[in-house]
């Protein structure tokens, strides 16, 4: 697929825009289910982005959340110390800018 139409550009009432390689190649991206709109997206291209540059700096496994462009969560894979099922050390998760 060389290209896609977004369900909606920015706002709902505007028409849709889509997405395409310039050069006519396909897309290096693949939607699995449902029609994503443009926001969808850069939410996953920004999820992306900061999971690549968290492995990089800390060389762990990494995870987070996007809403409306901005990161909800983050969270970074690290060897489990506590067998307990109710605390889970080996993910830690930041959100609003402090550990939960």
């Amino acid at each position: 697929m060389n290209a896609f139409e977004l369900k909606y550009g920015c706002n709902p009432n505007q028409k849709p825009a889509r997405i395409f390689m310039e050069d006519g190649s396909d897309l290096p991206v693949q939607i699995l289910n449902g029609r994503p709109g443009y926001i969808n997206f850069l939410d996953a291209l920004n999820a992306w982005q900061l999971v690549k540059e968290l492995k990089q700096a800390l060389g762990l496994p990494a995870a987070t959340s996007f809403k409306h462009v901005s990161p909800t969560s983050a969270a970074v894979g690290l060897p489990r110390l506590c067998q307990s099922p109710r605390h889970r050390p080996d993910v830690l998760v930041w959100r609003l800018g402090r550990p939960v």
